[in-house]
């Protein structure tokens, strides 16, 4: 009898239920939303080409959503990720694997964090930033890099002879997608309590002034990812 009483407890009331799933749908949201903006950013970047890009910061907000929501949030990266591709002119197919390549790679990329006992999502120490480095930028993203190129060489995208370049650009975005968009979410809870007052508008004032200037160097137009 008391073991029922547990069940249920651990099953929690209707409305608990309910409110979890809001909860979950508003993150499949979130993360579909700032994934889908990110990489039409990401194809908006001049030098992309057959949709390859050299800065792919959808890459590091998978990461990190995938951190700190745990992987059920991959649908909405891998539906994101296709959605961007598909609205291109490349076969659906590619597309497709694109998504289930980018989606995949932060799954892996979380997954092998998580398993490392001691590893926090806050980054409070330097070995917690070099494994994020080494897992999530350098090892990960060669996952995404492979199942993306690959769709797009086979589906006669790009030619094979490219393949080796298109590669190594594409891995470079992604890493350098996780390694500049990651620590900002994972650690932006302490960042807002640091920067107040007048170290708020004087990070504001940083922020558009760097935003201005990328738009006044690379915004010459752009060319299809």
């Amino acid at each position: 009898m008391a073991s029922s009483r547990s069940l249920a407890a651990d099953r929690g009331t209707p409305q608990d239920r309910a409110r979890l799933g809001y909860r979950y749908v508003l993150q499949l949201a979130i993360v579909f939303a700032l994934y889908f903006g990110a990489g039409k950013l990401g194809l908006a970047i001049p030098f992309t080409s057959s949709n390859v890009s050299p800065i792919w910061p959808a890459a590091g907000i998978a990461v990190a959503a995938v951190l700190i929501w745990g992987f059920q949030v991959a649908p909405a990266i891998a539906f994101a990720a296709f959605l961007v591709n598909f609205l291109t002119p490349i076969p659906t197919s590619a597309s497709v694997a694109i998504g289930l390549g980018n989606a995949s790679s932060a799954v892996v990329a979380g997954y092998l964090l998580r398993r490392s006992s001691d590893f926090q999502t806050s980054l409070p120490r330097l070995r917690d930033v070099l494994k994020l480095v080494t897992v999530a930028a350098v090892l990960t993203t060669t996952l995404a890099a492979f199942v993306g190129v690959t769709a797009l060489t086979l589906t006669h995208t790009k030619a094979w002879s490219g393949y080796g370049s298109a590669w190594r650009i594409w891995w470079l975005g992604d890493a350098m997608g996780v390694l500049v968009v990651a620590p900002l979410l994972l650690t932006g809870r302490d960042l807002i309590s640091v920067y107040r007052g007048w170290r708020l508008l004087e990070a504001s004032v940083l922020l558009i002034a760097i935003l201005v200037t990328s738009a006044a160097i690379f915004g010459g137009g752009s060319s299809p990812r």
